[in-house]
């Protein structure tokens, strides 16, 4: 079982009961900071997970957020002086962003458009554009 969040109660939860970690909206700095609270709360309960069980959902987006999704990370992220960093616009910044997770050693990723495909044929070819670009990442 995979859990998400990252309030310190939510990390401690996935240190207690998971088997991984996927957040969503996070920074690769708060990926860093999670895992070293998930990390002590194995070792205080006996447990671990494994290495390449630590994920993170990334909505991206090629063009500019909408005004609505800004408004609320800004409301769920205050700490943060730019919302916009949660959300990669174009495939190079996405892929800049994957890059920086997997520094900070999380090795999964599900990846999304914020403004998805408006046809069944739009996502077609989405996923098709998307696909190349993205599976270039895979280990």
């Amino acid at each position: 079982m995979w859990l998400g969040g990252i309030a310190p109660s939510e990390l401690r939860r996935v240190g207690r009961l998971a088997d991984g970690w996927l957040p969503s909206f996070v920074t690769p700095a708060d990926a860093a900071r999670g895992r070293e609270t998930i990390e002590a709360t194995l070792a205080e309960h006996g447990r671990s997970i494994d290495d390449d069980h630590y994920g993170v959902l990334i909505p991206y987006t090629h063009g500019p957020t909408p005004h609505a999704v800004l408004a609320g990370l800004a409301k769920r992220r205050p700490d943060l002086a730019d919302p916009a960093v949660l959300v990669p616009t174009g495939w190079d910044s996405l892929l800049a962003t994957i890059d920086a997770f997997v520094a900070v050693g999380t090795t999964k990723f599900v990846v999304l458009p914020l403004v998805e495909p408006s046809t069944p044929d739009a996502w077609v070819a989405h996923l098709e554009e998307a696909a190349p670009i993205v599976l270039a990442r895979q280990t």
